[in-house]
């Protein structure tokens, strides 16, 4: 039998063997026990606004009270847990397409969050979480000051001292000629 590749199949499967691989790096959140509810890799998206991050994340079908967001060492944990729950079913399900099960993600988050400031908040079945982060420092301008120094002060010295040193250059000047032309005499 033959069947047609697709790419977007082979980047689904790759995209499920990364998550899988992860998950049992991350220490194994995913219980595959017979009865338990298994944990999912919960999507979210993620935007850089001016004064930090806003992230969303989608959880139908919990209460805000199942959903725990906590931040710790630089991590943003996202949890999303059903409390034992059990429904009594009237008749035999033909198709079951509906996964029901717990949530988890964790995001490293850069440096420059203000952890403290971190919220959180519940609506229609989406989870917005704002992370402020602390504002860029602004380049400071600094004056540079004119500075004399004491050399500057020596040359303006021997400026207001140069008519005497020339006059008297010229003086000596004058001497040492008529010396020279003494002696030749």
């Amino acid at each position: 039998m033959l069947m047609r590749w697709t790419p977007t199949g082979d980047l689904t499967s790759l995209h499920g063997a990364v998550d899988r691989l992860i998950e049992q790096l991350a220490g194994g959140q995913a219980s595959w026990g017979r009865g338990a509810l298994q944990t999912f890799q919960l999507p979210v998206d993620v935007v850089e606004t001016e004064s930090g991050y806003r992230i969303e994340a989608p959880i139908p079908g919990f209460k805000p009270e199942e959903v725990e967001v906590t931040f710790s060492n630089g991590l943003l944990n996202i949890r999303a847990e059903h409390r034992e729950e059990r429904r009594d079913e009237e008749g035999d399900y033909v198709r079951r397409e509906m996964v029901y099960g717990n949530m988890f993600r964790q995001l490293g988050l850069p440096s420059d969050v203000k952890g403290d400031d971190i919220r959180a908040e519940f609506e229609d079945g989406v989870l917005r979480i704002e992370v402020p982060k602390t504002p860029k420092p602004q380049p400071k301008r600094i004056s540079v000051a004119r500075r004399t120094s004491q050399r500057s002060g020596e040359q303006a010295k021997l400026q207001g001292d140069g008519n005497t040193q020339e006059s008297s250059g010229q003086t000596a000047t004058a001497q040492s000629r008529e010396k020279a032309a003494a002696k030749s005499r």
